[in-house]
């Protein structure tokens, strides 16, 4: 009995040492980094920017055919820039005394995991992309990929699916909520790394079996809401500046696709099947 004490306190020790470091140790976003380990969301921005641009320019053989209603309403969008990053490792070793007629294991269990979200509001009009873009041809240009949503985030075919829809325009000034629409683009990585089957020894004990499991899961999420603008019906022109605006339709669109998914979350929890 005391020996089975002692190989719990020592084989939690050591388990304690090996994964001392994990907390101090600040885990990547799925973005690149400046010099000094921050973030950078620059190049998503950038793309976000160059594929709303890409659905109100006119500099190209075929612009975009929902273009005219999308700046004759004043189209507003609000978006919610979700990084998230966790962190997990965990050892699960096995501890055997060497002796043929004298034998029996521990199970000890480390488990350490650190998760870190960034959060970022964006909020664009589409008049206002227009009259930027006027004096600034580049705003155009997409960036080059280096992370999962500096790739193409597929907004104009979620538009045109939207706009496309039976009344969905025709019916955008009969209530206050016409014409709104929203989505979200999400991918996720997961890194895995195990060890199976590594021998350690502590003192006179050997122990074969698991060691370690790590784990990194990088999830990047654009929500985003589309809402008729204050300015919907009246002239405009790209070289004017357009009025400001409080975004409220869109940002009313975006709490609800935000609302939306947080109930699909919490719905497949329930539905997941019980241990007896």
């Amino acid at each position: 009995m005391r020996i089975g004490f002692k190989l719990r306190v020592l084989s939690s020790g050591v388990l304690s040492m090996l994964l001392a470091g994990c907390a101090a140790i600040l885990p990547n976003f799925d973005v690149p980094s400046d010099m000094h380990g921050a973030p950078s969301t620059g190049t998503i921005v950038q793309r976000i920017k160059c594929e709303l641009i890409d659905l109100i320019r006119d500099d190209v053989p075929e612009p975009y055919k929902h273009r005219t209603v999308l700046l004759a309403l004043d189209y507003e969008v609000a978006m919610l820039l979700s990084l998230d990053v966790n962190d997990t490792g965990g050892l699960a070793p096995s501890v055997n005394l060497p002796y043929s007629n004298f034998a029996f294991n521990i199970g000890a269990n480390l488990n350490q995991s650190r998760e870190d979200t960034l959060n970022i509001n964006l909020s664009y009009n589409m008049r206002e992309l227009a009259h930027r873009w006027d004096k600034d041809r580049d705003l155009s240009i997409c960036p080059a990929m280096d992370t999962n949503l500096a790739g193409n985030l597929g907004l104009k075919r979620i538009v045109t699916a939207a706009l496309e829809t039976p009344d969905m325009v025709e019916n955008a000034d009969l209530s206050a909520t016409g014409g709104e629409f929203g989505g979200i683009v999400n991918f996720t990585l997961t890194r895995n790394l195990n060890s199976t089957g590594p021998t350690w020894t502590l003192t006179h004990f050997v122990g074969p079996g698991n060691l370690a499991s790590l784990s990194r899961v990088n999830t990047d999420k654009l929500s985003f809401g589309f809402a008729v603008g204050k300015n919907a019906g009246k002239p405009f022109k790209s070289h004017e500046v357009t009025p400001r605006t409080n975004f409220a339709g869109a940002n009313r669109v975006l709490q609800q696709q935000l609302l939306n998914n947080l109930g699909t979350q919490l719905s497949g929890i329930r539905n997941l099947p019980r241990v007896p």
